[in-house]
């Protein structure tokens, strides 16, 4: 078991802050899996009504993959609610055109590549999928606005190229999404914590 939790240690930085026990380490896994329950049952009841969202949310909760996610170390839950609050941002955007919500979806695929970059996977194939149904219902290619372009989309590749560019300029290319991503969590964490340390001592 200690094994385990010190190669699971490395896979997602969110480990490295918190306490090293067992119960502690799979917590967030089981409250993130908890909180994509509640986002597919929003999700699924604004798109498609009710009686959607009751099977799409018991899916879900009984679904093995998920349950399996929901409580082991590795934190796939955590992309799978982001992944479920962009969809409901994307969706949203497309209706309304608002500020508010395409800076929403820039928040959740900002949040969600940053947490795995193969969030951007799906991501750009749920981006595509929605803008091949025009609003009538009907299959047909809509362009992005004006709007989304300057708000979500140029905004999202320009970081994104930014952050990545910056790990490959001072980490070494094997560890581009993995350790670095961690080694910059502990750097920043530590840091933190080390001048709360000081600031304490030098209180007493």
């Amino acid at each position: 078991v200690k094994a385990k939790a010190k190669r699971a240690g490395t896979t997602h930085p969110l480990v490295k802050a918190m306490p090293h026990a067992m119960f502690l380490l799979r917590l967030p896994s089981f409250i993130f899996g908890m909180l994509g329950i509640g986002a597919t049952w929003v999700l699924a009841r604004r798109t498609l009504g009710r009686n959607a969202a009751i099977v799409a949310a018991g899916v879900l909760a009984v679904l093995p993959l998920h349950i399996n996610a929901s409580h082991i170390i590795r934190y796939w839950s955590l992309i799978y609610l982001l992944g479920a609050l962009f969809t409901m941002a994307l969706l949203k955007s497309l209706d309304t055109d608002d500020r508010r919500d395409h800076l929403r979806v820039l928040l959740w695929l900002l949040l969600g590549t940053l947490t795995h970059p193969t969030f951007a996977i799906t991501a750009v194939g749920l981006t595509v999928a929605a803008h091949l149904v025009a609003n009538d219902g009907r299959i047909g290619l809509r362009w992005p606005t004006g709007a989304a372009w300057r708000l979500a989309w140029v905004p999202a590749v320009v970081l994104l190229l930014l952050f990545y560019t910056g790990l490959w300029l001072f980490f070494t290319t094997e560890r581009l999404v993995g350790e670095a991503m961690e080694e910059i969590f502990i750097q920043v964490l530590d840091s933190f914590l080390i001048t709360r340390r000081t600031k304490k001592a030098v209180k007493e």
